[in-house]
């Protein structure tokens, strides 16, 4: 399906760009909402470790204290009432210092420990958010390679500009999902001497698909100029068309398969999930996005809206709109100072964050703290 700019004038794009953008603006607040959340929670790291330190400081300070006060009668070389006194108060002192910091400690283990599972949670927020966006579109600029074995067939794109996702793919309702376990050629393509094979392997990439046959029947195929070789036990005797024809259908199933269960997502190839700003994520991300919503916006022709048309052939167009208002209340959620995050995107009727924050008390601005509210709306 072809996509045409608000001005009629044709565009590259194959997909609706404005869902994308809408979506990954929704991911992008949730994932600034995240990192909102782990920056608090370091505050509240380093407030209890500071905490726990002042706590042992003065429970040794009061050891010392006591000790100074009964020292000299504790050490004295008489066996009296008094000296055996003040022996008992040292150790019993010792023993309840001992005790005092063990419940320090314990203390500051339950406040890390609940802490590390806060930290766990928002950094599980941005897996989240990522998948719901991977639910219903692919990284803008992303290659993507399938690979099948049995029912279980993943999907890894990459792109250009250092994020990559892996995905495991919902087979359900197709024949890799067979009770028995086996996906006969059949099932994709007739053909004269493959049709009873079981499909062991796929690989499915931009230029070459490959499949694997259980009874050692290969096949590889030049997705550019058609070109297929067929090897293992049927070798040549198996008709290159039937090949052909299997390779394509099985790669078409594969690809046309939307979401799926996210099984890893990276920046640089460091998981997101151990990211300590999931925000360079969204600056990456929206980097990624920022040509094509240019080209969007300088083609809309409109004041109010973006807009794309696409086209449903028989002479018909529908519209695609997405309101500068619904853009505005997005972003406009964002404080000032985190609004730079969406500055790249350069969206109307959003202020920059420098405009923003002409006319506010700087004392007033917190750079590291996004609050940010979630936007779960339609993507039309």
């Amino acid at each position: 399906m072809t996509f045409l700019y608000g001005d009629c004038t044709p565009s590259p794009l194959r997909t609706n760009y404005l869902a994308t953008l809408r979506r990954a603006l929704s991911m992008s607040v949730e994932i600034l909402l995240a990192e909102d959340r782990l920056i608090e929670l370091a505050r509240r790291r380093r407030s209890q470790r500071a905490r726990a330190d002042t706590l042992e400081a003065r429970i040794e300070a009061l050891r010392a204290a006591v000790r100074d006060g009964v020292g000299g009668v504790a050490s004295a070389p008489e066996d009296d009432p008094v000296t055996r006194c003040a022996n008992a108060i040292e150790h019993a002192v010792d023993a309840a210092v001992a005790r005092a910091v063990d419940e320090i400690h314990a203390q500051d283990r339950a406040a890390g420990d609940d802490i590390a599972a806060r930290e766990r949670a928002a950094h599980g927020a941005c897996i989240d958010a990522v998948a719901a966006f991977l639910r219903e579109h692919e990284l803008p600029d992303a290659s993507r390679a399938i690979e099948l074995s049995g029912k279980t067939a993943i999907a890894r794109s990459t792109t250009p500009y250092g994020i990559a996702v892996e995905l495991e793919l919902d087979l359900a309702g197709t024949p890799f999902a067979s009770p028995s376990g086996d996906a006969k050629v059949a099932a994709f393509a007739k053909t004269k001497k493959l049709d009873k094979l079981i499909v062991a392997h796929a690989r499915v990439g931009a230029h070459v698909i490959e499949v694997d046959l259980r009874d050692g029947v290969e096949i590889v195929l030049d997705r550019g100029s058609g070109a297929v070789d067929v090897g293992g036990k049927l070798g040549a005797s198996s008709p290159a068309d039937d090949a052909r024809a299997l390779a394509f259908a099985i790669a078409a199933l594969l690809e046309e398969r939307s979401g799926g269960t996210l099984r890893a997502a990276t920046l640089d190839d460091a998981p997101l999930d151990e990211l300590e700003q999931p925000s360079r994520f969204v600056d990456r991300l929206l980097g990624a996005m920022a040509p094509a919503v240019a080209a969007i916006v300088e083609r809309s022709q409109t004041p109010t809206e973006l807009r794309l048309l696409r086209d449903l052939g028989d002479s018909r167009r529908e519209e695609i709109f997405l309101t500068h208002a619904a853009l505005a209340d997005l972003v406009g959620q964002v404080p000032v100072a985190r609004r730079r995050h969406f500055d790249v995107l350069r969206l109307p009727g959003v202020a920059r964050a420098r405009e923003a924050t002409a006319d506010v008390d700087p004392e007033m601005i917190v750079i590291s703290e996004p609050s940010i509210m979630i936007d779960h709306g339609g993507d039309d």
